[in-house]
């Protein structure tokens, strides 16, 4: 006669995993409540009481007869803990139990670790599902998508197979915190369908890993709508999309619509059509988006690494309290003019710490106000169409710590909005082909109360033509302090440290440092116009100045207004002491080592101090003229 376990006696346990001291073990015939007598040894010439006692750690010696049996076991009062139907002796009938659909629920599991509680296998092993539990192949070529679905349906976890490749139509999920691994699998679109690879419609939904594969390696080859073709897309709050590959997507890697807080991180976004990750809110503003951490290669034709966007204009809907960080966007080496790496059309958000190589636009804020600009890195290879390094149209924005190097621009304000009191602070800027900050103003628009300081414009060895900054149009009560430009050489022509095209003037120009340009500073316009309240103090040009001693140049139509006052500076030979009110050339205490006869312009009543010294050749007095000549010395 077979036993039911080789040892000589069965150790039984609670609920909570501790001996079941004192518990009972009934025995029926199978599939009734009639008793059935048990042994205590395997010859079956002993049999057990019915039920069986327990003892102090919860043993007894039970071994069974012909049976098949029912099995019973309770507490010490009757409370029950289980019961299991149909039980063989024999060993091949039992292995036959063992093997069936449910024999995992005659096999006891208990975890290891204080507190565990008993459970059977059954129960342990639907935790969670995986596709083959429904059916899957995972060979590439069988239809998986029946399998992959029914395991979604069940609301569990879903746990892809490494190595498998589901070959599927487009899925959907619909449970709330639903979590699907599909680390190490493969998921890729039959060729005949186009749209959302997994749609995700549950609340805190999580996905997992896994090369999505939207099969359209031409990248054209559907009529659907591009923006309905995605690897995942996310339909809820909450939700997770982590450490993916999207690839070859006819429109979209990643997307997220009408969701708030959710967290697009580690994923991999390579051969897409239109953007990369796109995240848009167009019937009500959204909260708390998160795109960080991902690396995304421009797409088969031209679009937007990352876009992060409200509705359109006159746009009613924002993103708003979004972050979009540490992302690596790389173009292709000659970008068309739509290869954009990161674009936000939103309030209230941060952009920090991205990277941009090669794209026609770096990193575009469009509509964006209220925003930080911190910590980024845009560089071009190449001389791109547009090449603009950062376009910031919007006002009340942080610009800092960012490095913008090549292209054609480093920075530019401009457009169909106004871009007040962005702030633009600690920012390197090298070896941009035209101008480094352009800041333009159309259609009644303004650029008014901007800070411009601490950075950096490196133009060493450039070339000629370049301008660091350029601020045209309506740019009153700006502020440009304690920057460095450092200039192709004076010998360079056309290079501009500081250029106003400016129709008010009212900004104040302070403690610049300038080397290496043709004409540090040049006011300019087209037509006659008047600069005025302008203030230049304690910049200094003291080095690899041009001939030209004059710094402050007047160029096109431009003329001196009232309030413009120049104090402090050097330049050249020269220490300007107290120089006031440009429009007059009215000088006060000029200083350097010689006589200013044929060198200093000035306006009548002007004073210069000779350092040199001697008798009757220290003070010297403008008397006669508007030139350079007729100093006398006192």
């Amino acid at each position: 006669m077979a036993a039911l376990t080789p040892v000589p006696k069965i150790q039984f346990f609670t609920a909570n995993g501790e001996p079941l001291v004192g518990g009972k073990l009934y025995s029926y015939a199978a599939g009734t409540t009639t008793p059935l007598v048990t042994y205590t040894d395997q010859a079956g010439t002993s049999a057990n009481t019915n039920p069986v006692i327990l003892d102090s750690r919860g043993e007894a010696s039970v071994w069974l007869g012909t049976g098949p049996y029912k099995l019973r076991l309770t507490t010490a009062t009757d409370v029950d803990i289980w019961t299991v139907d149909d039980i063989y002796s024999e060993g091949a009938q039992s292995m036959q139990e063992l093997l069936s659909a449910s024999g995992s629920s005659l096999v006891g599991f208990i975890a290891d670790g204080t507190g565990a509680q008993y459970r059977t296998v059954q129960s342990k092993l639907r935790d969670w599902v995986s596709p083959e539990d429904f059916g899957a192949v995972g060979d590439g070529t069988t239809n998986d998508t029946t399998a992959l679905q029914s395991a979604l349906n069940t609301g569990k976890m879903v746990r892809g197979t490494p190595g498998a490749i589901y070959y599927i139509n487009p899925l959907t999920q619909n449970t709330a915190r639903q979590v699907i691994d599909m680390r190490g699998c493969t998921l890729k679109l039959r060729p005949s369908q186009s749209s959302f690879m997994l749609s995700l419609s549950g609340a805190g939904a999580q996905v997992f890993g896994g090369v999505w594969d939207g099969n359209k390696a031409a990248g054209q080859s559907t009529t659907s709508s591009y923006y309905d073709h995605a690897a995942v897309c996310i339909l809820a709050d909450y939700c997770r999309v982590d450490g993916i590959k999207s690839q070859n997507s006819a429109g979209i890697g990643i997307k997220g619509s009408l969701c708030n807080y959710a967290l697009i991180a580690n994923n991999e976004v390579t051969s897409w059509n239109v953007q990369g990750i796109y995240v848009e809110s167009t019937t009500a503003d959204a909260f708390g988006n998160r795109i960080e951490n991902n690396v995304v290669s421009v797409g088969l034709n031209t679009g937007v690494g990352v876009y992060i966007t409200g509705s359109n204009a006159p746009f009613t809907y924002k993103q708003k309290r979004w972050v979009v960080a540490n992302n690596i966007v790389t173009g292709p080496s000659t970008p068309a003019v739509t290869d954009i790496g990161i674009t936000c059309r939103a309030v209230d958000g941060v952009v920090a710490g991205n990277v941009v190589t090669d794209c026609d636009l770096g990193i575009t804020l469009d509509i964006t106000s209220r925003t930080a600009i911190t910590g980024n890195r845009v560089e071009f290879t190449g001389t791109p169409p547009t090449g603009y390094c950062y376009e910031i149209n919007g006002s009340d924005n942080t610009f800092s710590g960012n490095v913008s190097k090549g292209g054609k621009y480093g920075y530019v304000s401009s457009g169909s909005l106004s871009c007040n009191g962005n702030n633009i602070t600690g920012n390197t800027f090298e070896l941009q082909t035209i101008n480094a900050i352009y800041v333009t103003t159309t259609g009644g628009n303004t650029a008014n109360y901007l800070t411009i300081s601490g950075n950096t414009f490196n133009f060493a060895s450039a070339g000629a033509s370049r301008r660091a900054l350029y601020l045209t149009g309506d740019c009153r009560y700006s502020t440009i302090t304690g920057n460095n430009f450092i200039g192709p050489g004076s010998g360079t022509a056309n290079g501009r440290a500081i250029f106003l095209d400016a129709a008010y003037g009212e900004v104040q120009i302070c403690g610049n440092r300038m080397q290496g340009w043709e004409r540090p500073v040049a006011l300019y316009s087209a037509s006659a116009m008047a600069y005025t309240n302008v203030m230049f103090t304690a910049n200094d040009l003291s080095k690899d100045m041009t001939s030209d001693t004059n710094w402050l140049n007047l160029e096109g139509s431009a003329t001196y207004g009232t309030g413009l006052k120049q104090m402090w500076n050097s330049k050249g030979g020269f220490q300007e002491i107290n120089y006031i009110d440009r429009a007059t050339n009215l000088m006060m205490l000029w200083n350097a080592s010689g006589t200013p006869e044929g060198a200093i312009t000035a306006s009548v009543g002007s004073l210069y101090m000779n350092t040199a010294g001697g008798s009757g050749t220290v003070l010297y007095v403008k008397q006669s003229g508007t030139g350079n000549t007729g100093w006398g010395a006192k």
